[in-house]
């Protein structure tokens, strides 16, 4: 038994992930015919086996999970600290970004934190970024609808506006 193990192993795992690792796909289109004539060939064999095997055992029990019972399990797993809060959130929110329209997830463009391109980053530009606490800021150039770039506030960090006058452009 332990040699028809190591046959096995040897000649049904290891040469063929050796020698299919590069091109297991091109490998495997031109092969698929192999499969299907032994799928063709086992038929007689395997459906009415499987047939037998449902009735003795009854159907194959699903684990699948409809969008209100992962939510329940989110709760149950933030009630067991598996998950924090905000992570359940998040989850949550995925589930039910299908069902939502853009409108409700997009914030209005008068709305917006920007800055024009012209700024001057002085200390109470800064300090207006820093309380506004976004991690993006959209700048525009000339009008609100015309973006051209993105400030990360993370690359104000070493800013000193008080050693030179700075301008976002």
């Amino acid at each position: 038994m332990l040699i028809t193990t190591g046959i096995v192993l040897v000649f049904g795992e290891v040469i063929p992930q050796a020698l299919c690792s590069r091109y297991a796909l091109l490998i495997g289109a031109h092969t698929m015919w192999i499969l299907k004539l032994v799928v063709l060939l086992t038929i007689p064999i395997t459906f009415p086996l499987s047939a037998i095997l449902d009735k003795l055992l009854g159907e194959e029990v699903s684990s699948n999970y409809n969008k209100n019972k992962m939510k329940q399990l989110f709760k149950i797993y933030e009630e067991q600290n598996l998950l924090q809060s905000h992570e359940r959130k998040i989850l949550d929110g995925a589930l039910d970004l299908r069902d939502k329209q853009i409108h409700e997830v997009m914030t209005p463009l008068e709305k917006v934190y920007m800055l024009d391109i012209d700024s001057l980053l002085d200390k109470e530009l800064l300090k207006e970024i820093y309380s506004k606490g976004y991690s993006r800021i959209p700048i525009y150039e000339g009008h609100r609808e015309k973006i051209v770039s993105v400030l990360l506030s993370r690359d104000l960090i070493l800013i000193n506006p008080e050693k030179r006058k700075i301008t976002i452009r």
